[in-house]
């Protein structure tokens, strides 16, 4: 997606970045990271009232990585 404008919640932060990525994988993450160009943001939900993510240049969203990556039945742990 490029050329969208993102803002926050309130609408008090805004920006339209030249970039705006959105990665399936962790292999397409790196890829895209190595790709960037300029100042790369990274938006969440948006509740932020700061300019955490302004960015006119690439901003990158990380809701289409998820998932459960590795589970450890034994140590109760896993990996997302």
């Amino acid at each position: 997606m490029s050329h969208a404008t993102w803002q926050n919640w309130s609408g008090i932060e805004s920006a339209t970045p030249q970039q705006w990525l959105q990665p399936h994988t962790e292999a397409e993450l790196i890829q895209m990271l190595r790709q960037a160009k300029g100042t790369i943001r990274v938006t969440g939900a948006s509740h932020s009232f700061t300019g955490l993510c302004t960015t006119d240049d690439t901003l990158i969203s990380l809701d289409r990585l998820s998932g459960i990556l590795r589970h450890d039945p034994n140590t109760h742990q896993a990996t997302f």
